[in-house]
């Protein structure tokens, strides 16, 4: 970390630090959060909401839950990071 702060290296060019960082999260992203697994075909937030509603005893025999429900469950332990991705999934996961 210190050899960051040494003089020498201000020679370099902020915007190929950037670009550089910026390419890296976006492939981050990509790979881990947009693309389906191999292993099951869910994107994360689709395992996170079907393992919510497991632990909730949510189950396709038993009577219907409201969609809220299931949200706040998933925006409270799971996914805090906005409910429209969220009803967006659940969405796709019933159509599919």
């Amino acid at each position: 970390m210190l050899h960051y702060l040494k003089p020498n290296n201000s020679n370099k060019d902020i915007s190929n630090i950037v670009r550089r960082s910026y390419i890296n999260y976006a492939i981050f992203v990509i790979l881990n959060r947009s693309l389906p697994d191999v292993n099951d075909g869910f994107k994360p937030v689709q395992r996170k909401i079907l393992y919510a509603m497991f632990c909730e005893k949510i189950f396709s025999n038993k009577p219907y839950e409201k969609c809220a429900g299931v949200v706040g469950e998933v925006l409270k332990n799971y996914h805090p990071h906005g409910d429209l991705s969220i009803y967006d999934s659940l969405v796709r996961l019933g159509q599919s």
